[in-house]
């Protein structure tokens, strides 16, 4: 639907017959002629095309592909404190309000019982705008870096390398 509505800008009213009215039309070319089953069987390995060249060939095959040893991190907590970090990643905090700037209880109870017992910050906003690159300057107070991983061996490398520095408590 997004796709449509990016279109023809229309309403859910129009959006949704012309859909299925697409669709039907899809579905009487596939029955009805021989070049829409042949370009649909032809099409039928460009997802695993796409998987692939996804994992091996973009930058996030750092993340997912072995890559040598993996640096663990010694970390004695002394205490359990009680905290626990909720990012929604694309979710709008003003889909989630009323009028008065208050989650809208009527039509979000759960969430508007998790901002009475907790710290949420409404205003919040991040140095990034995708996730890759968002949550982790958001979990480790560095600024993204272009063309690195954020990967913590990656970061490490790109921070001395290009003079970036740390922000917050080491």
């Amino acid at each position: 639907m997004g796709l449509l509505h990016d279109l023809v800008g229309a309403s859910a009213e129009v959006l949704i017959p012309l859909a299925v009215g697409l669709g039907w039309l899809a579905a009487v070319a596939y029955a009805r002629t021989v070049a829409a089953p042949m370009v649909l069987t032809l099409l039928a390995p460009a997802p695993l095309v796409f998987l692939l060249i996804f994992l091996v060939l973009s930058p996030v095959s750092k993340l997912v592909l072995p890559s040598g040893e993996v640096e663990v991190s010694e970390v004695a907590i002394l205490d359990r404190p009680p905290i626990v970090v909720l990012v929604f990643d694309e979710l709008s905090g003003l889909s989630l309000m009323d009028g008065n700037g208050r989650i809208n209880r009527a039509r979000y109870p759960n969430f508007a019982r998790l901002a009475h017992s907790a710290a949420w910050y409404r205003n919040a906003t991040t140095v990034a705008d995708y996730t890759e690159r968002a949550v982790p300057a958001l979990l480790t107070g560095d600024e993204p870096v272009e063309g690195v991983a954020p990967v913590r061996r990656h970061r490490r490398r790109a921070r001395r390398g290009r003079g970036a520095r740390r922000r917050g408590p080491s």
